[in-house]
């Protein structure tokens, strides 16, 4: 999210490089599209690059979004733990675990009923393997 008091400052300063003046509302638009898509590093980035550019007019919320995340990519996401098999779940998370198998193949059904089949065999290979 972007702090208000730098995006406040750096649009006054891109609306003065670029000759355009907005009215309160619209820099309120701006900030309400802006605001939550970009960090206040990646606004900040942006902001300097477009003020040192040769630009003649401010770019487009998306192209702004767009650039900054190209300056400053967003930060990974940290790397999600793998989940618990089967047989290290506890009885209430194995029941839970198979209400969920037993949804997801009805929703295949009823997508197409062949589905029926190729679920079934899914589920015994995972009876089979110790994991249903």
């Amino acid at each position: 999210m972007i702090d208000k008091e730098v995006f406040s400052k750096w649009f006054t300063i891109l609306s003065e490089r670029f000759r355009q003046s907005f009215s309160g509302p619209t820099i309120a638009v701006y900030y309400e599209f802006l605001g939550p898509k970009l960090s206040t590093e990646q606004f900040e980035a942006v902001a300097r690059y477009l003020f040192g550019g040769d630009g003649s007019s401010l770019p487009s919320p998306p192209e702004i979004v767009s650039l900054a995340r190209t300056l400053v990519p967003d930060p990974a996401l940290p790397e999600a733990p793998l989940p618990k098999l089967y047989c290290e779940m506890t009885p209430a998370e194995q029941a839970n675990y198979r209400q969920v198998i037993d949804c997801f193949r009805a929703m295949l059904v009823e997508v197409d009923p062949k589905f029926a089949k190729f679920g079934a065999e899914i589920i015994k290979a995972a009876v089979e393997g110790g994991q249903a």
